[in-house]
């Protein structure tokens, strides 16, 4: 991604899961961990250009129970 008004670009690694309704409590661990991915990524950067990285992981995809959590956290990727 390009930043508005900016020349450097902005490399993401986004973790994205559809996750049945019969599966969201069994793997709450997995969203836990997806969710702190941000915070606890230790990126390396060996690129010729001086982009930044980022590695995220968004909320479980679920239409029924949590698409409004997830197309909140989609939408803060595009914010800045």
């Amino acid at each position: 991604m390009q930043k508005a008004k900016t020349d450097g670009y902005e490399q993401q690694q986004i973790f994205v899961e559809p996750k049945g309704t019969g599966y969201l409590l069994k793997d709450a661990w997995k969203e836990k961990f997806m969710l702190q991915m941000e915070k606890r990524a230790v990126t390396v950067k060996k690129y010729a250009d001086d982009n930044e990285y980022k590695i995220l992981g968004l909320p479980f995809y679920n239409a029924i129970e949590n698409n409004d959590v997830f197309l909140t956290a989609m939408k803060k990727l595009y914010v800045d």
